[in-house]
């Protein structure tokens, strides 16, 4: 080796810039531990004080049943989430055949028709194993018509809708062995740096008119004929965004589900998504998109409400000289209860 290239690198200037880039490389490495320690620790802390400050609400008490929920710092990424489709429809002995297809086939006439899906099965992330990291849901392809005529009739039969609820409440995962067809449907908060967004549902729609929704919800669809292309809660979530409020994927952060459970007034699942809208997408310019989205005949109003611990929970005690004088659908509290408890993962 040339004795120059020798001299330099045992020069103190040679040595001590060495030292000085591994310190440099060191520090950045125990920084960087630091900050996903304080981070871990504070979303496991805002997980507890979430808890804690809502305790007194009982989900059940709106008719929801739950089946899985993520906290902060473990979070369900869409690498570990899969649908599996599964064509072979399972029996359900709540609602005579005949009576379900008639009652469809009324509906079909009067324009009520569409491929949806119903879920049939989970699998929790428990995380207790490699196969345990994957939250999957298998699901039965059904039309519209068909979740649309099972709520009119249980609807109009109280023994059958007992029946039901009874066997969700009891086991929900051994109900999904037998269900009857129903929907899978997302609803995605949409928060501002302060406020979540609430959208009143026009007369034009089927259900829920004129109540008002904690940002968007749509139906999960299903393309049986394309494996692999299948919607998941995801997908789903941006198609939601896009279809109600015409936002771009662009226009908002990390889409975070955080709820996943049946809901005994639809008879089906229901996931609660929540997003953060990017810095430069104000609540005007959101008003003004969804004015001409593909679904806006779907919409009558929007208003802006903020979102902390002392608003939520006078709305929970039903105080709130805002909120408690609306008609709120039935999950409204638990979404932004969840949103709540997201919206501190976005300011970590």
């Amino acid at each position: 080796m040339d004795n120059n290239i020798l001299s330099f690198l045992n020069s103190d200037f040679f040595i001590s810039s060495l030292q000085a880039f591994a310190l440099t490389i060191f520090g950045a490495w125990v920084w960087d531990t630091f900050l996903r320690v304080k981070r871990r620790y504070s979303t496991q802390r805002a997980d507890r004080k979430s808890q804690k400050s809502f305790a007194s609400y009982n989900p059940a008490d709106d008719g929801l049943i739950k089946l899985n929920q993520w906290s902060l710092s473990h979070p369900l990424k869409r690498r570990n989430h899969k649908v599996i489709v599964d064509p072979q429809r399972p029996s359900q002995g709540f609602i005579p055949s005949e009576k379900l297809t008639l009652e469809s086939e009324k509906l079909q006439k009067a324009g009520y028709s569409g491929d949806i899906c119903y879920l049939t099965g989970v699998q929790i992330d428990h995380n207790e194993s490699v196969a345990g990291r994957v939250f999957s849901l298998k699901v039965t392809p059904c039309d519209y018509s068909e979740h649309i005529a099972a709520c009119k009739i249980v609807g109009s039969d109280d023994k059958t809708r007992n029946e039901i609820i009874s066997r969700m409440r009891d086991n929900p995962f051994k109900y999904l062995s037998n269900p009857v067809p129903s929907n899978i449907f997302v609803n995605v908060v949409v928060l501002s740096r302060e406020n979540f967004l609430a959208v009143r549902r026009s007369r034009s729609v089927e259900t829920a008119k004129d109540e008002w929704v904690p940002g968007v919800a749509e139906t999960m669809k299903i393309k049986i004929d394309l494996p692999g292309d299948e919607e998941d809660l995801f997908t789903l979530s941006r198609r939601c965004l896009k279809e109600e409020l015409n936002l771009d994927e662009d226009m908002y952060g990390e889409i975070n589900i955080a709820w996943f459970g049946l809901s005994e007034l639809t008879l089906g699942a229901i996931a609660i998504a929540v997003v953060e809208l990017k810095d430069d997408i104000t609540e005007m310019y959101v008003e003004d998109l969804a004015s001409n989205s593909h679904s806006s005949y779907e919409q009558d109003g929007f208003k802006w409400f903020p979102l902390n611990e002392a608003k939520l929970t006078s709305f929970i005690d039903g105080t709130d000289k805002d909120l408690s004088n609306m008609r709120w659908i039935n999950f409204t509290k638990k979404s932004l209860i969840e949103a709540l408890r997201f919206k501190t993962l976005f300011r970590l």
